[in-house]
């Protein structure tokens, strides 16, 4: 169940926490309708399990409360500190999600996820929720940030068809026959490496995290 409840995770916390959202959950009734999509999402996602693992879900969703009320009550005691919050907070809800997955097999027996799962979570790391991270970590370099805001849509596409050609390939190591094609196919999107100041930097990102997550979904599905 992690990919199951790892993608629940990543959509109710990237695609669906809109700006507005994101300011609302600093207080509790918006931390309550935050906490209340990861709940169903991971019902969502569950489908019929969902009716046989729905305590550990919920349990599970009470953790979630209970991370981001903890980053909640740090960032009003040190408001200028970003990336060390947001780093510790995911790391703590990945090791929640863990634990939970463990606990669901022990009880109920249930092991693997469904593999269109795991490669949907691949992509949604690749593109969306990169591009957010990315510019968390870049919150004291202004100037990287920006450039990481205007070129963000481009540089997802080469991303997802990266993981696409690592995927497709399956191997560990990127060559000129893989770079090659994929820099043809999305140079008509105006790729931004070329006249970037910070071309090495994204482009080793955007090769490099394509990279390790089709590693770690070849290892996992059976597609």
């Amino acid at each position: 169940m992690f990919w199951t409840l790892g993608l629940a995770h990543l959509i109710a916390d990237y695609p669906l926490q809109t700006n507005r959202l994101v300011l609302a959950k600093r207080h509790w009734p918006g931390l309550t309708v935050h906490v209340a999509i990861h709940f169903a999402m991971m019902l969502l996602l569950a489908g019929r399990d969902g009716l046989l693992v729905w305590p550990q879900l919920l349990a599970l969703a009470a953790v979630h409360f209970a991370i981001d009320s903890f980053k909640n009550f740090n960032s009003a005691r040190w408001p200028r500190l970003v990336v060390f919050p947001y780093v510790l907070d995911q790391l703590l809800h990945l090791l929640s999600i863990a634990l939970v997955a463990v606990w669901i097999q022990a009880v109920h027996g249930i092991q693997r996820d469904q593999d269109w799962l795991i490669y949907a979570a691949a992509y949604l790391l690749a593109t969306h929720v990169w591009f957010i991270t990315e510019r968390i970590l870049a919150h004291d370099d202004e100037c990287y940030r920006k450039e990481i805001e205007a070129h963000y849509l481009p540089r997802m596409v080469v991303r997802a068809l990266a993981l696409t050609l690592f995927l497709l390939a399956g191997r560990l190591i990127w060559t000129a026959a893989t770079a090659t094609p994929l820099l043809f196919i999305a140079g008509p999107l105006r790729l931004p490496y070329r006249q970037s100041h910070f071309r090495r930097r994204m482009l080793l990102q955007d090769l490099l995290g394509p990279l390790l997550l089709a590693i770690l979904v070849l290892l996992t599905a059976n597609l």
